[in-house]
């Protein structure tokens, strides 16, 4: 159980860093609009880079069945987002066919369903879980891959608070922004929860939970992060998924010189 402390402890990081990009985009001072679209490009760029370069490949070398539940992962975050949302759009001032997961918002009146709103948070509750479930599942299998898993992790959690106050927003539940924030917090720790208790009852689990989470970073990454640098509002912001791409590589040869790969 002790070894399992330092990976609970990152995933808690985890849930606080989406609970302070939710509040980020509710504050006075708040990020300006390009500077989300940044992250979401860095994000978006180091998670499918780090997917099929890396988490896929070591998931398959161990069980080529894993794929299974890869594919199972991502296609139930896309019904979920997808069919039960609605596929909802947002209208911001600046951009009249914004996505609903990916914009933020600034409209004064509801531009998507009640019904539609709870359907894409439940896929961001869900995701927030396999967030923490990847991380504490990813250390029990090697410490290099759980350092991989974290900093993904990190890096899409301010965004994706971002985009869940967006989609509060756009059904004018904006008063419930901070409690379901705080409530996706909790479900990135009970995720970690979860895959500690299960790791040290069934240790042959983690692999499975690993590929859960691999399903959602990659649909997070390919259909969520990088579609929204693609409107043509910032040229420079393809210069940040390609520096995702770049920061995994950096992180992942640090990792090599240190001696986490081999350890």
């Amino acid at each position: 159980m002790t070894n399992l402390i330092g990976p609970l402890v990152l995933a808690t990081a985890a849930g606080a860093a989406e609970f302070l990009g939710a509040s980020l985009a509710i504050a006075p001072l708040r990020f300006s609009r390009r500077a989300i679209l940044y992250l979401f490009g860095m994000s978006g760029g180091y998670m499918l880079t780090w997917s099929i370069a890396d988490l896929m490949p070591l998931l398959i070398e161990h069980d080529p069945g894993l794929v299974t539940w890869i594919l199972a992962s991502y296609f139930g975050l896309y019904v979920i987002e997808n069919l039960f949302a609605s596929h909802a759009h947002l209208m911001p001032a600046e951009d009249p066919h914004g996505h609903a997961l990916v914009d933020s918002w600034g409209g004064h009146k509801a531009v998507i369903s009640n019904a539609a709103c709870w359907a894409a948070v439940v896929g961001l509750f869900l995701h927030a879980f396999l967030d923490g479930a990847a991380i504490v599942a990813s250390f029990t299998i090697h410490r290099s891959v759980g350092v991989l898993v974290f900093v993904a992790v990190m890096i899409h959690k301010v965004p994706e608070g971002s985009s869940l106050t967006s989609v509060l927003g756009a059904a004018r539940q904006g008063r419930r922004v901070i409690l379901t924030a705080a409530g996706s917090a909790v479900m990135t720790i009970a995720g970690g929860l979860a895959a500690g208790i299960i790791g040290i009852a069934q240790p042959q689990w983690a692999y499975p939970m690993l590929a859960l989470s691999a399903g959602t970073f990659l649909f997070i990454g390919a259909s969520n992060l990088i579609p929204a640098t693609q409107k043509g509002e910032s040229r420079s912001v393809v210069f940040s998924v390609l520096g995702g791409a770049v920061l995994f590589v950096l992180v992942s040869s640090l990792l090599s010189k240190t001696g986490f790969l081999h350890e």
